[in-house]
């Protein structure tokens, strides 16, 4: 979060959208999403969970009506709501907005998601 605040000028905003841990905490070390991004095409994810490491590793696969446009990986770290709090005011930042998405709804420990807006101080 240090190096974010490098990149956020002074009264800026850090959007952030990720998992939400708490409603994965006690399930399955794998699981899938399918999200359309567009009438055609969707994003295909198998995410493994390392609880020790606070990681995920992700296989996203792209296809399309016919045929699968693109495969590609990512290695991302994800942190509980109260560790989000704790690092944004660490590195300069105050949450102004924790919820569950993007429309408002309020993050319960059951929420698959967490969206946040942090202001840079």
């Amino acid at each position: 979060m240090s190096a974010a605040r490098t990149l956020v000028k002074e009264d800026g905003v850090l959007f952030i959208e990720m998992l939400n841990p708490l409603r994965y905490r006690h399930g399955a070390e794998q699981f899938s999403t399918a999200r359309r991004l567009t009438p055609s095409i969707v994003l295909h994810s198998v995410i493994d969970v390392d609880w020790v490491h606070q990681s995920l590793n992700t296989i996203n696969t792209i296809v399309d009506s016919s045929d699968i446009i693109g495969v590609y990986d990512e290695k991302l770290r994800f942190v509980y709501p109260s560790e989000l709090e704790l690092m944004a005011a660490a590195s300069g930042f105050t949450v102004e907005i924790l919820r569950s998405d993007w429309r408002g709804s309020p993050l319960e420990s059951w929420s698959p998601g967490l969206a946040a807006v942090l202001r840079a101080e």
